[in-house]
């Protein structure tokens, strides 16, 4: 799944910091803070046997578990470049469940790591990779954080920005990462930016109109997102040295855009601009990957026939109040 911040996996989440920076931010107990850096701790181990509660972790990216000899696991409380009060997209369903999908939570879910680790292990969504193992828990300590505010974004931290990923250079690629990576699981397709300077935050092809598709996208009148024309040349990649032509989008008011579905409309306006580049034709081999980056086939199945966004809409959106009322229970802060 994706994700809060690097989130296009359920189960990579990219680990905040609490260590002092501007006067910001510091352990809400004052003790040694740590410098800045992504943790996050893969416990699915090949060969290693099934762990007991005693020695499972969670760890700050909530995998299945490591061993680590430990009766008490502590979780440092990290921010998410989103801010806590996003969450889009439907719960990860039955037969779904995947290294990219593994927990039953949305696509952007509106939780610190320590947090999303609480709610895991308290609600029972710890049940392996593909879902379908009797759920482990552990016992969780959480350090909070002291200074974090749910409608604070990694910019308003104040903290510098430790790449999870090459693909992440920038605060602003996780916020794009969400917006842009489902479309990008396709082949011979859209280019996203992977293989220039602007990963997740284009739209392009060989074959586009660039004026034509931001005027089909204008036309959508979508709610706080913005597009402008762009023609590059990526430096990587099967279109590298290859001139592209499509659209750069800008979140201007990111609470009202609904980020997920960015993705979606631009795929329905080339869609009605071009019906012969169907990426579910073009690109068929990945539609696999598709279904587990949306914990669903649901929205292959429908999207995929007309690629009208409004057919997919009710199911992407069902979920939301109810994990936002469940996930409450697990909030650390304001």
């Amino acid at each position: 799944m994706a994700p809060n911040g690097l989130l296009g996996a359920n189960t990579q989440v990219s680990e905040g910091f609490t260590r002092e920076a501007q006067g910001k931010f510091k352990f809400a107990d004052g003790k040694m803070p740590l410098l800045p850096t992504n943790l996050y701790v893969s416990g699915y181990v090949k060969n290693r046997p099934r762990l007991t509660l005693d020695d499972v972790i969670i760890s700050t990216s909530a995998h299945r578990g490591v061993n680590n000899n430990s009766k008490l696991t502590c979780d440092v409380s990290g921010e998410t470049t989103l801010g806590g009060n996003k969450v889009e997209g439907c719960l990860v369903e039955d037969g779904f469940h995947s290294f990219v999908s593994e927990f039953k939570i949305p696509y952007i879910y509106g939780l610190t790591v320590g947090e999303l680790a609480m709610l895991i292990n308290e609600e029972g969504l710890n049940c392996g990779e593909k879902g379908n193992e009797p759920p482990l828990k552990c016992k969780l300590s959480v350090i909070p954080m002291a200074g974090w505010r749910r409608d604070m974004r990694y910019p308003d931290t104040g903290l510098p920005w430790v790449l999870p990923s090459p693909n992440i250079p920038y605060p602003q690629s996780a916020v794009n990462y969400p917006s842009a990576g489902i479309a990008g699981e396709f082949q011979g397709y859209l280019n996203i930016g992977i293989g220039y300077t602007l990963p997740f935050e284009v739209f392009a092809a060989e074959w586009i109109d660039a004026d034509a598709l931001k005027r089909k996208l204008d036309s959508y009148a979508l709610p706080g997102v913005a597009f402008r024309t762009i023609h590059f040349k990526p430096f990587s990649g099967s279109l590298a040295g290859k001139l592209i032509h499509g659209v750069q989008y800008h979140y201007t008011d990111f609470e009202a855009a609904t980020c997920t579905l960015t993705q979606f409309y631009v795929m329905q306006a080339v869609n009605e601009l071009y019906p012969e580049k169907n990426p579910f034709k073009l690109s068929a081999g990945r539609n696999s990957m598709f279904d587990k980056v949306c914990g669903t086939d649901y929205v292959r199945i429908q999207f995929g026939k007309r690629l009208k966004v409004e057919d997919i809409l009710d199911r992407w959106c069902r979920d939301v109040d109810s994990f936002k009322k469940l996930s409450r229970k697990y909030y650390l802060y304001p």
